[in-house]
């Protein structure tokens, strides 16, 4: 997944703010419900908490790990809007302007139409894109099972796409994830106490200890001090002589 993409390709000292703003972005993707939007780095460090220098530093590394596409707008600076694409895992194409493939993200509908594996091989500028066999949702929902061990991921992504589809909405990649940031682990039950079963009480105790302390509120044999217990027992071994 994005996150552990992240983890193991960046600088360690770049690792913190790479994540939280790749947290930014598919936040701000599923408050726009776009995997595609425009934002000033500014804007999404205030979702980080970094400044707008550091979104500046950090994005070409997201853009080379493929996890991002940034268009830029070279007038304005730190303040002008970027393009940002938040992209799927795997799913390579060529965007113009960029020498290298770059992924592509498919909604799960666009998905079901084609529910071959999104990834494209080498490809001219001018070349119709060939796609071969797993899909990019099925792996998505793998990769973010590692993230999330407590979820049932599959489940969530079921939901997730009914409730979209009552909105008449698309479920993105973008928007899947911000769902699981949100989804609560499921509660665990509580195993049952197994109490233990009460021993039996002497014979003659109940009538023996009522009316001897009839205000007595603990009328456990078992429970009482040791001076009545006694107490008892030589009661009952008077009665029995």
């Amino acid at each position: 997944m994005a996150r552990r993409l992240i983890r193991q390709r960046l600088q360690t000292s770049k690792i913190a703010s790479a994540l939280g703003i790749y947290d930014a972005l598919t936040e701000i993707a599923s408050n726009k419900e776009s995997d595609t939007f425009e934002a000033t780095q500014s804007y999404i460090g205030l979702y980080t908490g970094v400044s707008g220098k550091t979104v500046q530093r950090i994005g070409p590394d997201l853009e080379r790990l493929d996890l991002i596409a940034i268009k830029e707008n070279h007038i304005g600076g730190r303040n002008a809007k970027c393009t940002y694409t938040l992209l799927s895992l795997g799913h390579y194409v060529r965007t113009p302007g960029h020498g290298r493939k770059q992924p592509c993200c498919l909604t799960i509908e666009e998905h079901k139409k084609n529910p071959q594996k999104n990834v494209v091989e080498q490809i001219a500028p001018n070349q119709t894109p060939q796609v071969s066999t797993t899909t990019i949702f099925d792996d998505l929902i793998r990769e973010v099972q590692k993230e999330y061990p407590q979820h049932n991921v599959q489940s969530e992504a079921n939901n997730a796409q009914k409730y979209y589809a009552k909105l008449g909405k698309a479920l993105t990649r973008s928007m899947f994830l911000a769902w699981m940031k949100r989804a609560e682990p499921p509660l665990k039950r509580a195993k049952p106490v197994k109490q233990a079963a009460s021993k039996a009480q002497p014979v003659g105790w109940l009538e023996w200890v009522g009316k001897t302390y009839p205000a007595a509120r603990v009328r456990d044999y078992w429970k009482v001090s040791g001076d009545v217990q006694r107490e008892f027992e030589a009661v009952m071994a008077t009665r029995a002589a």
